[in-house]
C-alpha cells in the first residue's frame, strides 16, 4: 500500500512539473489569441531578451528550456496588459542588464555605443593624414627625365671604373 501511495505521488508530481513547463506549441497557440499589435510586442521583446542558457541567441531563437519560461513570462505580462518597458524593468530588475542583448542607450550606457564610433572616426582619420602626409611629401620631388636619369648612370659607371 505505502508503494502504491509513493507511485501515485511520483505520478502527480511529475505529470504537474510536465504540465506546468510551456512548450513551443502551447506559447504558439496562445500567441496566435493575442492581438497584431501585442503579437509584434512579443515578438520585439523576445527578441531582445538574451538566452541565459545559449551563446548569443535570443529567447525568441532559442528552443533552451529556460527560454520557453522567459517567453511564457513574456506571454503572461503582455496577456497582464503590461507595457514593453515594464517587461523590460521586470526582467533587468531580475537578472540585471545582462539580459538585455544591446545595452539602454542613455546614462553611462552610451559610452557603449560610442566609443566605438569614436575609435572607428579616429582610424579612419589617421589613416587619411599618413596617407596625405605621404602624397604631399612625394610630390616635393621633383620627377627626372629620360636624359638626366641616363646621364646620372653613366657618372656613376665612370665613378666605378675609375675605383
Amino acid at each position: 500500500m505505502k508503494q502504491c501511495i509513493f507511485w501515485l505521488g511520483l505520478w502527480v508530481s511529475v505529470s504537474t512539473v510536465v504540465q506546468a513547463a510551456p512548450t513551443e506549441a502551447s506559447l504558439a497557440v496562445r500567441v496566435e489569441q493575442l492581438s497584431r499589435a501585442k503579437q509584434v510586442l512579443y515578438q520585439q521583446l523576445s527578441d531582445e531578451l538574451r538566452c541565459p542558457t545559449c551563446t548569443g541567441l535570443s529567447v525568441l531563437q532559442s528552443d533552451a528550456p529556460f527560454s520557453l519560461q522567459i517567453r511564457a513570462t513574456v506571454l503572461e505580462q503582455l496577456e497582464q496588459g503590461k507595457s514593453a518597458a515594464e517587461i523590460r524593468d521586470f526582467f533587468t530588475s531580475r537578472y540585471g542588464l545582462w539580459i538585455l542583448r544591446s545595452p539602454p542607450v542613455e546614462g553611462i550606457h552610451l559610452l557603449a555605443w560610442f566609443i566605438p564610433t569614436v575609435i572607428a572616426v579616429v582610424g579612419a582619420l589617421a589613416v587619411w593624414i599618413v596617407f596625405w602626409r605621404r602624397r604631399r611629401s612625394s610630390m616635393g620631388e621633383r620627377t627626372r627625365s629620360r636624359e638626366e636619369l641616363v646621364a646620372l648612370m653613366q657618372q656613376e659607371l665612370e665613378k666605378r671604373r675609375r675605383a
